[in-house]
């Protein structure tokens, strides 16, 4: 039987997600934009604009509205941090929503 842990912050809590900024692409962009577009509607002031899995000026903007509704730095990374908060209306984290299998997919560098 699988041990079940409780989610946690910080690195520990996402070891296998990719730090994304303005640049990245890919499938866990499109994702992360779906969620920062759909998962709250109202609880963090912008959204990122269409999913487009292009990490722009506007998905930005949107990951620092979701940072600071999270209690985290205003800034437009997402980082181990980031991934660890909690969606409260999803009853879970950033990182289990988007889903580590969007990874492999992915180009950070602009």
């Amino acid at each position: 039987m699988a041990k079940k842990t409780e989610p946690t912050t910080g690195a520990a809590a996402t070891p296998h997600m990719p730090t994304l900024k303005e640049g990245s692409t890919g499938l866990v962009v499109a994702r992360l934009q779906n969620v920062l577009t759909n998962a709250a509607p109202g609880q963090w002031e912008t959204t990122p604009g269409p999913i487009d899995e292009h990490f722009g000026p506007k998905t930005t903007k949107a990951v620092e509205a979701f940072r600071r509704f999270a209690g985290l730095k205003a800034i437009g990374v997402v980082d181990d941090d980031m991934w660890a908060a909690a969606l409260p209306s999803l009853k879970s984290t950033l990182a289990a929503t988007v889903g580590v299998d969007a990874r492999p997919q992915l180009s950070a560098e602009p």
